[in-house]
């Protein structure tokens, strides 16, 4: 199994494209569109979502109305004004709470939970050119990094279920000021670039993994 990392480049520059068309030229491969933020490979792949998962990640205060006997001590406590009395009380704006847990801690009548935040969800796909793992986070969420990891870690396990090894590393960065491509790879001796059918392709936009031969 290869890893091509195609990496860099302004909005525009082609990463998407060149990942398609990549996924349409292999054989034996998983793809995992790793811009969680924006994703814009299914646009391409048109998938078919076969797995749906809730993405959570950070933890957000709650105020329970019930328990909540208005004393404002949350709300003068809060540096970052999340918390705000309505007509039905106190509440905890989701946009301005950083997780401090202050208000947790110092709740009198312990009327504040503190659940994970969620996030957005994560996918795992089928589509045209094979098996597809995506995500979508809702705008504004934070936490995109983990989301990526878990994407990665999903991408390869479906690899590895698919009887697919990793060998090596391809690195394929695009340079946003022209469009000529840069390579450096790390392979086994006696292969040669590309030659094989098999690889990961992976980069802020994608991951893409195959098989490959043999030495």
């Amino acid at each position: 199994m290869r890893e091509i990392v195609i990496i860099s480049g302004k909005g525009g520059t082609g990463k998407t494209s060149l990942t398609g068309a990549f996924a349409h030229l292999a054989a034996n491969k998983v793809v995992c569109d790793l811009d969680v933020d924006a994703p814009d490979l299914h646009l391409l792949l048109q998938p078919s979502r076969e797995r749906t998962e809730d993405f959570r990640s950070g933890y957000e205060a709650q105020i329970d109305s019930e328990k909540c006997n208005g004393c404002g001590l949350c709300a003068s406590l809060c540096r970052f004004g999340a918390v705000r009395e309505g007509k039905d009380g106190f509440a905890v704006d989701p946009l301005r709470c950083e997780g401090c847990k202050v208000c947790v801690a110092f709740c009198p009548v312990e009327a504040v939970r503190f659940p994970q935040k969620y996030c957005g969800q994560w996918y795992v796909s089928s589509t045209r050119f094979g098996p597809l793992v995506h995500a979508q986070l809702i705008p504004g969420a934070e936490n995109s990094g983990r989301l990526v990891m878990v994407l990665k870690q999903q991408a390869r396990e479906l690899a590895k279920a698919r009887g697919l090894i990793c060998a090596g590393t391809f690195r394929l960065p695009l340079r946003s000021s022209s469009t000529s491509m840069t390579s450096t790879r790390t392979r086994r001796p006696g292969l040669k670039p590309f030659a094989a059918r098999g690889a990961i392709r992976c980069s802020r936009d994608s991951l893409m993994i195959q098989s490959l031969p043999g030495p």
